[in-house]
């Protein structure tokens, strides 16, 4: 019993200096922010590079010491760094608003750039007017990109890029280039006239949406694929995808926070790494009947907890469901082949997987499929 007591009394005082050590240098980063604060306040630059920088080796995730360096970096016309140390900022947090405001204030392009600036942009038109399904085609002879502009009614501006097959929506120049970035619901048009000429729009380019604060998207029934980071970081909350779409791409609905359900369409085979992951609402996914797989992480950090995979898929990629949530699956064929840290990540003793009669053996001295409780249908 005293040895129990003494071992309890050991782990007390550990723990606590362990917290004690932690508070500690919590309060000295702060303290570095706070002086780094102060100097920038005073135009002392340099000297609150130091503390920023001191603050940032002090903690792993410094938000506060990244925007406040960006701040130093962009008062010296350091353009690139404070770049740099701001998108490090919003990378930790991208719902940041400060991080966000300053996006605007300080990554616009400048003046004698070869695309518009937001003020060149036409201005928005009153609440009232009409739905943003009607728009108009602005060539880039007009608007000085080498785009074509999409400029709907109510305002939302998308951008297109001419390719062999079809037009491209794409997102003009860099990330933070000051573009007006399309808000609330948005239809995107499936043909546009250019040169008297009906033209299919195929393809939502890398990025082409991201950061933008969309909540509801109809994606028309011509695209194709949907690439790298088109959506990610949006404000979506609802989308229907179309029958046409085959291939969902890197990371492009990551972080989408409002997105509770989902229907992949039978044409789509591949869905690839990251896709869907931080959707963390997401509880229901149905997925294509053709696809053989889905990418690394791909639904990681969502709230799936039941889940029905068809026939043709033959094999989960390591760790793309959600940790230890999975608590039913339903399979339909033979047992698919799992990556080798799968079962560490989002398996677990409780779940059940629902398998065909036909297969239960198979399952029964298959490795990771058997360390769950199996019933046969």
């Amino acid at each position: 019993m005293g040895n129990c007591i003494t071992l309890w009394r050991n782990h007390r005082q550990l723990s606590g200096g362990t917290e004690r050590r932690k508070k500690r240098k919590e309060n000295k980063m702060a303290n570095y922010i706070e002086k780094g604060k102060s100097l920038l306040k005073n135009k002392e630059y340099l000297k609150a590079i130091e503390f920023f920088q001191a603050a940032i080796e002090s903690e792993e995730t410094p938000k506060d010491a990244y925007l406040g360096l960006a701040e130093v970096y962009f008062s010296l016309q350091k353009d690139n760094r404070g770049r740099e140390a701001l998108f490090k900022a919003l990378a930790l947090d991208p719902y940041d608003e400060q991080g966000l405001k300053m996006v605007q204030q300080r990554c616009l392009r400048k003046e004698n750039d070869s695309v518009p600036s937001i003020e060149m942009l036409p201005p928005k038109p009153p609440q009232n007017a009409s739905t943003n399904i009607h728009y108009s085609v602005i060539p880039p002879s007009v608007n000085g990109t080498p785009y074509y502009a999409i400029n709907f009614s109510d305002g939302n501006i998308i951008y297109l890029k001419k390719g062999s097959d079809g037009f491209s929506v794409v997102q003009p120049g860099s990330l933070w280039d000051g573009f007006k970035k399309p808000i609330g619901s948005l239809n995107i048009p499936g043909y546009i006239i250019v040169d008297g000429e009906k033209k299919p729009v195929t393809e939502i380019g890398p990025s082409a949406f991201a950061w933008c604060g969309i909540s509801k998207i109809i994606i028309p029934n011509t695209i194709i694929e949907i690439a790298s980071r088109a959506f990610a970081n949006c404000n979506l909350s609802s989308m229907v995808f179309p029958d046409s779409l085959t291939r969902i791409g890197f990371r492009a609905f990551e972080n989408n926070r409002e997105i509770k359900e989902i229907y992949i369409p039978n044409n789509v085979t591949t869905i690839e790494d990251f896709a869907f992951s931080g959707c963390v609402k997401l509880e229901k996914v149905h997925l294509s009947e053709r696809m053989d797989g889905f990418g690394f992480k791909s639904f990681e950090k969502t709230s799936i907890s039941c889940i029905d995979i068809p026939v043709s898929i033959r094999e989960i990629s390591c760790s793309a469901l959600p940790a230890n949530r999975i608590i039913k699956i339903i399979l339909h064929g033979a047992p698919p082949a799992i990556g080798k840290t799968s079962i560490e990540r989002f398996w677990c003793e409780k779940t059940i997987a629902y398998v065909p009669k036909a297969f239960l053996q198979q399952y029964k001295y298959t490795r990771f499929w058997q360390e769950m409780k199996l019933i046969p249908y």
